[in-house]
């Protein structure tokens, strides 16, 4: 979790927001948006794959789409895309409140 990620969330004393919170989180969002093109799934976008391409990953897209046109193994790059992916995602506030869902389903359980 990015350090001052990490101390905004500090704020918050009623929940308290772990690292495994936030990577849940985070992989959860980025799963999404790798099979559906955007997060949220359905409704408006928070995020929307395209745009993201287009603005910052526009080469490393192309580089993909011919490794696959080529019939190479992609998966290198494609891990390499995902990583982007969740480096860009770091600290969009749909993320911070996907993380505190999972902070209070966490405390809910461990105090039941």
């Amino acid at each position: 979790m990015p350090a001052d990620l990490a101390e905004r969330l500090s704020d918050v004393p009623e929940l308290l927001l772990s690292a495994r919170d936030y990577e849940l989180a985070l992989e959860e969002v980025v799963d999404t948006i790798m099979t559906s093109g955007q997060w949220p799934r359905r409704g408006a976008a928070d995020f929307l794959l395209e745009q993201e391409i287009e603005e910052n990953h526009h080469a490393a897209a192309v580089h993909l789409a011919a490794a696959v046109a080529q019939g190479i193994d992609f998966r290198d790059q494609l891990d390499d895309f995902q990583a982007a992916v969740r480096k860009a995602l770091r600290e969009d506030e749909f993320l911070v409140a996907l993380a505190e869902d999972y902070a209070e389903e966490t405390w809910r359980y461990d105090h039941e």
